[in-house]
C-alpha cells in the first residue's frame, strides 16, 4: 500500500466517504451532495495529518495526532500519558500489528490501545487463574483507502494472526467491537474487564473514524457508523460460515462510550429486530453503551410512554435497556440486546436535546429540579467540568463511568456471573494503573528539558 511518500493517496478516500455520507438518518432525509463533498474534504485533511505523523514515526514526538487534542481532550484522556511502546515487538504477539498494517500507520490512539495489550502473566495476576494474552486489533483510517479496504484489512488480521497458542481471533470465546470516540480513543476499563473475565480468551477491535476530540468529530459520525456496520457484517458472515462448518463460534459483543457509544448505537438501531438472530448480518449477543449523547434522542425513541422507575427504562419488548449506574444495583433490570448506562449527573446525554431547553425531558431525574433555560445553561456550563475526571479517582458522577464500569460489564455482558473477587481485583487494578500513569506523567513533566 505505501509507495514511499504517502501511505495512500488522499483522493482514494473521497468516493467512499461520499457514499458513506449520502445516507442521513436525521429526520429520515438524504444529505445533500454538497455536504458529502464537504465531508470528503474534511477527511482529506484528516488523512493528510495522519500521513504526516505516520511518516515521522511513532517515536518522533509528534503526539497527539492533532494539536486540538492538547486543548480539548476527550473525556477518556484523563490528562494521563498512556505508555506507548516505540517498538511494536515489545507488545505481546496477540496484540502486535500485522505486516500489512505497520505500527506507524496505526496512529496515536491506536498505538496506545495496542501498547496496552497485557501478557498472560499480567492477567493471571488479576484473576488468580491461568490466562493468555488477549487479542487486540485497531482499524485505523490508514489501513485502507475505503471502508471496504479497511474492513478487509482487519478481517485478514482476524483470520490470520495467531497467538502463542496457535489460535486466531475467531477461536476465542468473545469478539468485542469497540467503536472509538472522535479522537480514536478506546475506553480501557470495559475492555480490560472483558479480558479479565475470560482469562484473556477474547479479541477486541478498535474502530477509528477521526482523530479529533469528540465534539469536533460529530460530522464524521456517519463514516464511523458506516465503518462499524461494514465490519459487523463481515464478522457475522464469517461466524455464519464457521457455524455451517461445525466450527467454534465466539460470542459477539459491542462496547462503546461517549461518541463511541453513539456510533455503536446508531449502527444497530435500524436493525433492532435482527440483533438476536444469528443468521442476520447485524447479529450481536450483547452490547454496553455508556454516556450515550443526547442528540440521538434515544430515550424518546425507545422509551416513549414508559415509566422511569428505580433509575431505569425498559422498552416494550425488553430488548433495549437504559439504566442510571448510580441507582441501586438491585434495581438494575435484566440485560437487553442494547444496554445503555447514563449517569443522572452526566450532561452529555442531555447535550444536543434542544427541546429540553424549555420542556422537562420525560427521563429527567425525579430528585432534580428542572427550570426552563436555566437547566439547559447548567448542562452546557458543566460539560467541560464533568468530562475531565481525575486519574485513579473513580467517582460515578458526570461523564465518568469508571467506578461502575466493571459492575456494568459484569451485569449486562456476563449476566452477573463474575465472582465478587474478580470484580474487586479488576477495579483495584484499574485504579492503581491510572495512578501509576499519572505519577509517571508528572515525573516526565518535572524533568528539565
Amino acid at each position: 500500500m505505501p509507495d514511499g511518500t504517502e501511505f495512500f493517496e488522499i483522493k482514494g478516500l473521497g468516493s467512499n466517504t461520499e457514499r458513506a455520507c449520502l445516507e442521513d438518518a436525521y429526520m429520515g432525509t438524504r444529505i445533500e451532495t454538497f455536504l458529502a463533498n464537504r465531508s470528503m474534504k474534511r477527511d482529506e485533511r484528516t488523512v493528510a495529518r495522519l500521513n504526516k505523523v505516520a511518516l515521522a514515526g511513532p517515536a518522533s514526538g509528534l503526539a497527539p495526532l492533532s494539536g486540538a487534542m492538547d486543548r480539548y481532550p476527550d473525556g477518556g484522556d484523563f490528562k494521563v500519558a498512556e505508555q506507548i511502546l516505540a517498538d511494536p515487538n515489545l507488545i505481546p504477539k496477540a496484540g502486535r500489528p500485522d505486516e500489512h498494517f505497520p505500527y506507524a500507520q496505526v496512529g496515536e490512539e491506536g498505538r496506545k490501545f495496542l501498547s496496552a495489550t497485557r501478557s498472560a502473566t499480567q492477567i493471571a495476576a488479576v484473576t488468580g487463574k491461568p490466562a493468555q494474552a488477549p487479542f487486540r486489533f485497531y482499524e485505523g483510517l490508514l489501513s485502507g483507502k475505503t471502508v471496504d479496504e479497511r474492513t478487509a484489512a482487519v478481517m485478514k488480521s482476524l483470520l490470520t494472526r495467531k497467538n502463542d497458542q496457535g489460535e486466531t481471533a475467531f477461536d476465542q470465546d468473545v469478539l468485542v467491537l469497540a467503536p472509538s470516540t472522535g479522537s480514536g480513543f478506546v475506553e480501557s476499563v470495559g475492555v480490560n474487564t472483558v479480558e479479565n473475565a475470560l482469562g484473556g480468551k477474547s479479541a477486541t477491535i478498535g474502530i477509528q473514524y477521526n482523530d479529533l476530540a469528540s465534539f469536533l468529530s460529530l460530522a464524521e459520525m456517519k463514516l464511523g457508523v458506516h465503518q462499524t456496520r461494514a465490519l459487523l457484517k463481515a464478522i457475522n458472515a464469517e461466524l455464519q460460515a464457521r457455524a455451517g462448518r461445525g466450527e467454534h463460534v465466539p460470542k459477539l459483543f459491542m462496547l462503546g462510550e461517549s461518541l463511541g457509544a453513539a456510533v455503536g448505537y446508531k449502527a444497530l438501531e435500524p436493525h433492532q429486530a435482527e440483533l438476536a438472530n444469528p443468521a442476520s448480518s447485524y447479529h450481536v449477543d450483547n452490547t454496553l453503551f455508556t454516556g450515550l449523547p443526547g442528540f440521538l434522542d434515544a430515550a424518546e425513541k425507545q422509551f416513549s410512554g414508559q415509566k422511569y422507575e428505580q433509575g431505569h427504562f425498559v422498552n416494550q419488548d425488553g430488548s433495549v435497556i437504559m439504566v442510571d449506574p448510580t441507582a441501586s444495583k438491585r434495581f438494575w433490570p435484566q440485560p437487553g440486546r442494547i444496554n445503555i448506562a447514563n449517569n443522572k449527573t452526566d450532561p452529555v446525554p442531555r447535550f444536543g436535546n434542544w427541546r429540553a431547553t424549555f420542556f422537562r425531558p420525560f427521563n429527567w431525574p425525579a430528585d432534580q429540579k428542572f427550570i426552563p433555560v436555566v437547566s439547559k445553561v447548567g448542562t452546557v456550563v458543566n460539560i467541560n467540568k464533568n468530562t475531565h475526571p481525575l486519574p485513579g479517582q473513580f467517582a460515578e458522577i458526570g461523564h465518568d463511568y469508571r467506578q461502575e464500569k466493571v459492575n456494568l460489564v459484569n451485569h449486562f455482558l456476563f449476566g452477573g456471573k463474575l465472582s465478587p473477587e474478580l470484580v474487586k481485583n479488576t477495579n483495584t487494578r484499574e485504579m492503581q494503573a491510572e495512578k501509576d500513569r499519572a505519577v509517571q506523567d508528572a515525573v516526565k513533566v518535572a524533568k528539565p528539558a
